[in-house]
Parts: structure tokens; sequence; C-alpha cells
């Protein structure tokens, strides 16, 4: 049993985290979404706070103060709960039938064609080490091999490399 962020009244999570409960998670619903059609047009902030019922003053939007713009987040979250749920669901969906694209790089401009031969050779490597940088990680065994060594004699690696090289004895 937890009770209600917004109204102090005990109930029952649905969820783990839920903080406020069902009777104000659709009383702010239903507020909310008439607030939001009526700001589709023009900006419109309420004249009264959405968690309490207070006049709204100043450049404020939903909440009269600090104290229920903290409430207004807890019961967005809750608000918007079931909706981000239902979208990773579909976007999972969508992975799995292989619907989503990988965000593609964007290409390297040219030189443009006015451009000195000098001008093209700097930009060509800048070119290349752009490319260089594209490059996914390489595996290199010899580290590999002396990571390993480390942990099978119970040392670190920097330790281990100190007295392999003889720094240390």
């Amino acid at each position: 049993m937890s009770t209600c962020f917004v109204c102090g009244h005990a109930f029952t999570e649905d969820h783990k985290g839920q903080k406020v409960c069902q009777r104000c998670v659709n009383k702010l619903r239903s507020d909310y979404e008439w607030l939001s059609l009526q700001t589709a047009e023009k900006t419109v902030r309420s004249k009264h706070c959405i968690i309490c019922g207070k006049p709204v003053v100043g450049r404020r939007k939903f909440t009269c103060s600090n104290i229920c713009a903290g409430k207004w987040r807890e019961a967005y979250i809750e608000i918007r709960h079931d909706h981000w749920i239902e979208n990773a669901r579909k976007y999972s969906a969508r992975k799995k039938a292989g619907l989503v694209r990988k965000k593609k790089q964007p290409p390297l401009p040219e030189a443009a064609p006015w451009a000195t031969d000098a001008q093209r050779r700097w930009q060509e490597l800048g070119r290349r080490r752009v490319l260089a940088a594209r490059v996914p990680y390489r595996h290199h065994e010899e580290l590999d091999k002396d990571i390993q060594e480390a942990r099978k004699r119970g040392l670190s690696y920097g330790y281990w490399m100190a007295r392999k090289t003889g720094i240390l004895l």
C-alpha cells in the first residue's frame, strides 16, 4: 500500500514506482487532455492549478507553485506511462521485423570546384582522419594476453606491466 502523491489517499500500486492513485491519474489525464486541446492552436495558460485548483499566477502554465509542479511531474509520468509502454512494445515489434533503420552517417563533403590543389590535399587528409575515426575498435591480442597474465598472478594490469618491463622488481 502506498499513499497518493496528489490526494494523500492509500492505494495499491499497479507497477513499481507508482506514486499517484488511479483516480487522480484519470482526473489529471482528462484535465491535461482538455488543456492540450486548447493549446493546440495557440498558447493558452490554465487559470487554475491542475493539482490543487488555486489560481495560477505569473508565467506558469499548469501549476501554481513549485510543490504542485513536483506533484505534476510525478502525475505526468503516470499519465504517460501506458503510452510509453505501448510505444516501446511497438518499437520492439518493428525492430524484430527488421523495419527499424539505423541512422546513416552523413557523407563527407566534396571539394569545391574552385579549390586549389593544396586545399584539395588538405581536405583529403581530413577525410582520411574522419574515415579512420569511423573504423570500429580492433582486437589487440597482445594486450589481452598481458591482462590475462596479470589476472592469473593476482596483480593489476599496471603493476604487472611495471614488473614485466623492469621498472619494479
